[in-house]
Formats: structure tokens, C-alpha cells, sequence
């Protein structure tokens, strides 16, 4: 069994590494039919589970391949080719992806909304100083949104990866500084002062009485 990574309208799209399935400890052979005539190539042998990897060494275009295996389990011989795949090589890696949001410069908010372009139905993910924070697909427009949350309070870098559907992958995009700090609580208003209880005014001192002088005899 042949197989590469995606497939794109029935034809198989690969940046020249094709898989399968075969006898455990075969020997596996891939031939390409393409603009460089026909060519075979000799793969790693199977692994005990029968897993087989292969990559081939073939510019971008378009071609044929097929596989074919020996084993002792199955005679001294080559089995006979598995039919053949329509393969479109892709080598070419994509540019760079752009990032339009968040700008570099303050973030008043801790989540926010990473936007920007990229190419179409490729896998875009978006890095935080160099840990990824989210990933989508690129739309066919050519856009692409991702949520992102910074890890706390600090100045992070911000940059967008993508890979197309054969598996290039671009180089980063151009890196975005974001400082973010939460909002100062507001300042509570003092509560105002409970208003004093209204004194009781104090009794004016009476004046010693004074003893009546009896008169003089």
C-alpha cells in the first residue's frame, strides 16, 4: 500500500515522502514516472509493525509512483508493483504570513483575537515567545483568526508559522512586541465620617451660698 501525506482532488500531494504498509523487515522499492523519465528508488525496509517511510529526491511536478517489495516471507524476488498513484510533488515553501493583529505596543486586554494573512488552506499556528498559542486553517480568502492569551503580565513576542497542505513550512512572520498589564483596580472613595452625636450641654456651676450675718445687737 502507497501513501503520502494529503491528497488534493484524488492526486496524492507530498514534498517527496511517501509511506505504506508491507511484510515487516521488507524490502521496499518505489518507482517514479515523471518529466526525468522513469526511476527506481531503494527505500529503508519495513519495521516490525510493517510501517515503511521513503523520501524521494524529485523536483516539483508531477508523477507516478509505485511500490513494490521482497521479503523471504514472500520469495528471493521483488513482489509485483502496487498500482500507481498520481502524485503532485511540492518542494516550493510558502512565504511568510503576515500578522495585522495585535499591533506591537500595549494590550489592554489579556485575551485577544490574532489576525492576519497567509496562504489558502494552509495550517497557520501562532507562537508566544517561541510556545505555541493557537492553531487554525487559513481560508480560502487568504485570512486568518486565532485567540490567543497572553501568559500574565510582561512585554511577549508574537510571531505566525504556516505550513502548506504538501508540509512546507514557511519562515515566521515578523515578530509583534505586546506589553500587557492588567488595569489598577479603581480607588475606593473613603467612606465619610459618621456625623458626632450633639453634646449634651454641662450645668453651670451653682455659687456657694453665702451665710446670713445675724445683725448687730
Amino acid at each position: 500500500m502507497l501513501r503520502s501525506r494529503s491528497r488534493k482532488g484524488g492526486t496524492l500531494l507530498t514534498t517527496g515522502r511517501f509511506s505504506g504498509s508491507a511484510v515487516p523487515g521488507a524490502s521496499i522499492q518505489l518507482q517514479s514516472i515523471g518529466p526525468g523519465g522513469t526511476i527506481d528508488h531503494a527505500c529503508p525496509a519495513a519495521l516490525p509493525d510493517g510501517f515503511w517511510s521513503c523520501a524521494l529526491a524529485l523536483d516539483s511536478g508531477q508523477y507516478e509512483v509505485r511500490a513494490r517489495q521482497s521479503s523471504p516471507a514472500i520469495g528471493p524476488e521483488f513482489s509485483a508493483y502496487s498500482a500507481a498513484a498520481a502524485v503532485t510533488i511540492d518542494r516550493t515553501a510558502p512565504t511568510a504570513p503576515t500578522v495585522t493583529s495585535p499591533r506591537s505596543g500595549p494590550s489592554p486586554t489579556r485575551s485577544v483575537t490574532a489576525r492576519g494573512g497567509g496562504e489558502r488552506d494552509a495550517l497557520l499556528q501562532v507562537f508566544i515567545d517561541g510556545t505555541l498559542a493557537c492553531e487554525t486553517i487559513v481560508s480560502p480568502s487568504g485570512s486568518w483568526a486565532c485567540p490567543v492569551r497572553w501568559p500574565g503580565p510582561g512585554t511577549f513576542t508574537l510571531q505566525a508559522l504556516q505550513r502548506d497542505a504538501a508540509g512546507n513550512f514557511s519562515s515566521s512572520s515578523a515578530r509583534v512586541e505586546v506589553s500587557y498589564a492588567p488595569a489598577a483596580p479603581p480607588e475606593t472613595a473613603p467612606a465619610p465620617a459618621e456625623p458626632l452625636e450633639p453634646s449634651t450641654p454641662s450645668p453651670a456651676p451653682t455659687a456657694p451660698s453665702t451665710p446670713s450675718t445675724p445683725p448687730p445687737m
